[in-house]
């Protein structure tokens, strides 16, 4: 078996401070693949300071976390 194990060996991890029949939610993000989408979902011409940073990416990435 490799180092890394599999989705079924972690389901047999005992929970830690959960009663039993509980379920916990693991959510896995890709912040690239989000950093990217946001960056070119939204205009630059909208979504940049006064001295012409790009800040689209950022308000696209922090609107997409929100909404989980």
């Amino acid at each position: 078996m490799s180092r890394c194990g599999t989705l079924a060996d972690v389901s047999k991890l005992p929970e830690r401070g959960k009663a039993k029949g509980s379920a916990r939610t693991i959510l896995l993000l890709d912040g690239h693949s989000l950093a990217y989408r946001a960056f070119y979902a939204l205009p630059v011409e909208n979504f940049s300071t006064s001295s012409g940073q790009h800040t689209n990416a950022i308000y696209g990435f922090a609107s997409m976390l929100i909404n989980l």
